[in-house]
């Protein structure tokens, strides 16, 4: 972190060299990007016009090529993205393809100054991020990662970004009393007292962590002891704010800015919905009404089930991102469903209309959860795996998505994203039907003989009344 600041400092004589954020959409994702932005600005004293946001595209992924060039265009030295999956693929950018390789034996500026003369100066990219990450597996080329989605419990991207950022508000301060590699490692920092960090981070954390597990998460070894943070800002609090942040990814309207700059803005969680103290609290509220009035609308659509008994699939139609909400929903409530593994919901009309050159297929967008019936059962089943199971069953399967995504790999699909308890993708309309039939949506279950009712293994297998007895009579 010491040296992209040094770096960012020396490495343009006309001006500082540009930082590029890329924090996901929700509340996990914007809370992970104002940490590291609060750090950057506040700790190591980056110029503010030296860090740039950039928000990726309604539907978009950074790997996608739109967002590829719009990073490029940014001519950032420096790309940091957080919370918005580890997939494999090309380099961020070309020149992120070089790698994240740092002479450590040669100062930072000297450093900066040197690659500058490069033809193709040397862009490095970071990936900060918790979603599934296959073994062998290693995202975008050249990008250093850093992935928590291997070590339980699993720690979202705000808090691992808390976890990197926090030590280095105070690194400063104990300075006077480290020893030597210390005191390497603290120089440039801004010293914080414990309390000016605590009130910079620390609710932070609390919003994206709550964002992704909800507000009754347990703030146990070996993560922070938040719980006290949590009791002043209070749950209610918290989740109210988690509520509002997540809505305008959700809205058609899709200002995510605002509610990024509602977060970075911000002195404390009291700070963030209160009008007076946020200019974008009243459109984060307005946002919150309308996507709770587009769950409230969906969430009756009734499910089907899959041959097999382990998927529920709802269908809706809304260019609001609710699919997610819908599927949580349903997923607590279906408890009754003996085999039930995951409740998914396909939203057919969130993407536009694509262009008649792209062959006019709109994407379906379908996120799901696994069911409260499972769990009730002491199960924990894998959505990403119990989603390839059904793609195995048409062996061209995914190589046939691969080919009409244009990629070189299935790990590079919209496919099967996120994590074991959540997960879901993108893809063309034609290959959802495709994938609804392996899954053998609405199709009525084979009969299982094992499970036949009492009546029917009585008239199968008839009791012997004609004994042996009933030929005597007792005298």
């Amino acid at each position: 972190m010491a040296a992209v600041a040094k770096a960012c400092h020396a490495a343009d004589p006309a001006g500082p060299s540009p930082i590029l954020l890329l924090p996901d959409k929700d509340a996990d994702g914007l809370s992970a990007g104002a940490i590291l932005h609060r750090t950057l600005l506040r700790v190591y004293g980056v110029p503010d016009a030296a860090i740039r946001v950039h928000h990726v595209g309604r539907g978009a992924s950074p790997g996608s090529a739109a967002e590829r060039e719009a990073m490029a265009a940014s001519q950032a030295r420096w790309i940091v993205v957080l919370d918005q999956g580890s997939r494999h693929g090309p380099g961020l950018t070309v020149a992120a393809e070089r790698g994240w390789e740092w002479d450590d034996s040669e100062a930072p500026e000297e450093q900066a100054r040197r690659e500058m003369s490069d033809v193709e100066p040397r862009v490095r990219s970071l990936i900060i991020d918790h979603h599934h990450l296959a073994s062998g597996e290693v995202g975008p080329k050249g990008a250093l990662m850093l992935n928590a989605c291997a070590y339980e419990p699993v720690a979202t991207s705000a808090l691992l970004t808390w976890c990197i950022c926090r030590p280095l508000w105070t690194a400063a301060e104990s300075d006077a009393v480290a020893g030597p590699s210390q005191s390497q490692l603290a120089g440039g920092l801004v010293a914080h007292t414990e309390s000016e960090a605590q009130a910079a981070l620390d609710y932070l954390a609390l919003i994206g962590t709550c964002g992704d597990l909800g507000v009754q998460v347990k703030w146990a070894p070996p993560w922070p002891d938040l719980e006290p943070e949590l009791k002043r800002c209070t749950r209610k609090r918290i989740g109210e704010i988690v509520s509002a942040i997540n809505a305008p990814r959700r809205s058609p309207r899709f200002d995510v800015s605002s509610a990024y700059l509602s977060l970075l803005t911000s002195t404390g969680a009291a700070d963030v919905l209160d009008p007076q103290a946020n200019r974008h609290a009243a459109g984060l509220m307005e946002a919150r009404s309308e996507v709770a009035a587009q769950v409230a609308r969906f969430s009756h659509t009734a499910p089907k089930f899959s041959k097999d008994g382990r998927i529920a699939l709802l269908t809706i139609s809304t260019p609001y991102q609710v699919h997610p909400s819908i599927a949580t929903r349903w997923a607590g409530s279906l408890r009754g469903a003996k085999k039930l593994e995951g409740v998914f919901c396909a939203n057919v009309g969130y993407a536009a209309d694509p262009p008649a050159s792209d062959g006019g297929q709109r994407p379906v967008h379908f996120s799901g959860r696994v069911a409260k019936a499972a769990r009730d059962r002491g199960e924990d089943p894998s959505l990403i795996e119990l989603l390839h199971s059904y793609a195995s069953r048409d062996a061209t399967f995914l190589q046939d998505l691969c080919e009409e995504e244009g990629v070189d790999h299935t790990s590079a699909l919209s496919f099967a994203r996120g994590h074991r308890q959540a997960s879901g993708g993108i893809m063309p309309a034609s290959f959802w039907e495709r994938f609804t039939l392996l899954m053998g949506i609405g199709e009525r279950p084979s009969p299982d003989p094992s499970a036949s009712s009492p009546r029917k293994r009585s008239s199968a297998a008839p009791t012997q009344n004609n004994k042996l007895t009933s030929y005597f009579k007792r005298t």
